[in-house]
């Protein structure tokens, strides 16, 4: 397997545990001993990073990720409901406690000191509560992200796959993408890096906006999905950008070093951009053939691909049929088996990339 490459960071702590677009999506630390040993056993790599899980079958993974699901539901209600009885309680303490320092006032001082106690009480109380809901939530993103990745990426254009639900791509990668302008808060997570048909990659959930930081009005997420990072090297000048529109936000306005051209035999349904006039040389039949077979459609929005120096960036927005992970409704796999599918696809472009004499592996 190629070395490591560097673009891939440390993972930061702390999350939302909502059903959210990703939004520098982290999952806090698990504290407590019981849940961590709870979480679905793995073989370490290094640095955070770990193998796959063997699920048996598409049905298996929904089955198991279902009961993880409800197993932290469990939790989660069941602490809410604690918190709620101890808010009541302390009020009503509260209350007679007023009521006593109403009636008796000499011992006045004495009910502060007992409503201080109360209150740190409660505090500690709620804290406790928080770590169990947070091991919940950690121990239900174990489970989905190492089934559901550990089943897409048991096609067979894979190899030496590696997996951190909290490893965080360098933003500078996701920004290299150069389609929009204006990009002011770029949101990752879930960080796989192995062989893509002989190429080393990396793919990461990404979330990117556009707007005036200081101007909440003008904020627009324009992509919500999968960025897959080739690492491989344009021999050509300059850049080549690709897009292909579904039903999203991604369409291209970055445009001032590019113009649009055409390509022989590509879709009428890709739009392509290049800042090199002998851009046409690497678009080979392999490499044609394999942008063909990618296609948006209800789940699938929008499609990004950009050839540059360094490296080879495929995007991929989906809908929230993939990129919401569901907290209270049922797991459904369609999702999952949707951006399986894709991503074989992309293994094409790869395939197609490696054999092509204009990129350098």
């Amino acid at each position: 397997m190629p070395e490591k490459d560097k673009e891939v960071e440390e993972v930061v702590e702390s999350e939302e545990t909502t059903e959210q677009e990703i939004d520098n999506v982290e999952v806090k630390e698990v504290t407590e001993e019981k849940v961590e040993n709870e979480l679905v056993e793995n073989t370490v790599v290094d640095d955070g990073f770990y193998g796959p899980v063997d699920f048996i079958s598409e049905e298996n993974v929904e089955k198991v990720v279902n009961e993880a699901r409800v197993s932290f539901s469990e939790i989660h209600n069941k602490e809410l409901k604690m918190n709620r009885i101890i808010g009541i309680a302390f009020m009503i303490v509260m209350v007679g406690v007023v009521a006593v320092g109403y009636f008796f006032p000499q011992i006045i001082q004495y009910m502060f000191i007992a409503i201080g106690v109360l209150f740190v009480g409660v505090i500690i109380l709620t804290r406790i509560s928080r770590k169990k809901m947070d091991g919940g939530v950690a121990q239900y993103l174990d489970v989905y992200s190492k089934y559901s990745d550990s089943y897409v990426y048991s096609s067979e254009c894979f190899k030496d796959i590696q997996m951190a639900f909290k490893a965080k791509p360098n933003e500078d990668v996701v920004r290299s993408m150069d389609f929009k302008e204006n990009v002011f808060h770029v949101g990752s997570r879930d960080t796989i890096r192995g062989d893509i048909n002989g190429l080393y990659f990396e793919t990461s959930d990404i979330s990117i906006k556009t707007g005036d930081p200081k101007d909440k009005k003008t904020h627009k997420t324009v992509f919500v999905g999968k960025m897959v990072n080739i690492k491989t090297t344009l021999k050509e000048n300059g850049r080549v950008l690709l897009y292909r529109k579904g039903c999203g936000d991604a369409e291209p306005d970055k445009l001032a070093d590019v113009n649009k051209v055409d390509v022989e035999n590509l879709s009428k349904e890709w739009v392509v951009y290049s800042s090199n006039n002998e851009y046409s040389k690497i678009f080979n039949k392999d490499l044609v053939d394999a942008l063909n077979q990618l296609g948006t459609d209800e789940v699938l929005n929008d499609i990004i691909v950009s050839f540059q120096k360094e490296r080879t960036i495929v995007g991929l927005s989906y809908t929230d049929d993939l990129m919401i992970i569901p907290m209270e409704a049922e797991f459904n796999i369609s999702g999952v088996t949707h951006y399986k599918k894709d991503m074989e696809k992309v293994g094409l472009i790869a395939k197609a990339i490696a054999k092509n004499k204009h990129f350098v592996k």
